[in-house]
């Protein structure tokens, strides 16, 4: 997930493409942990401000879908930044 993260940073479409790939698959392994929802989201909240996605409503309802799953885990951490990225 790590991984994921640093690619976001470069705020290049190639590299959150990339990440959006690493996060996905971090999710399968580890669905149940908050944090990479929340970097999901992030990661779609990016590409769509950013107008890497052919529709950016959709993409803003897939970040908002991915946070508020990172809510219903037990994880307050995850929970300020889910909450920071609802605002």
């Amino acid at each position: 997930m790590s991984s994921g993260r640093a690619l976001m940073r470069l705020e290049q479409r190639k590299a959150m493409r990339e990440a959006r790939e690493l996060l996905l698959r971090a999710q399968k392994l580890a669905p149940d942990y908050a944090e990479v929802w929340v970097a999901l989201g992030e990661n779609e909240w990016n590409r769509a401000a950013f107008g890497w996605v052919e529709d950016p409503e959709e993409g803003i309802r897939r970040a908002e879908a991915a946070v508020r799953r990172a809510l219903e885990l037990p994880d307050p951490g995850a929970h300020a930044r889910a909450y920071s990225l609802l605002a």
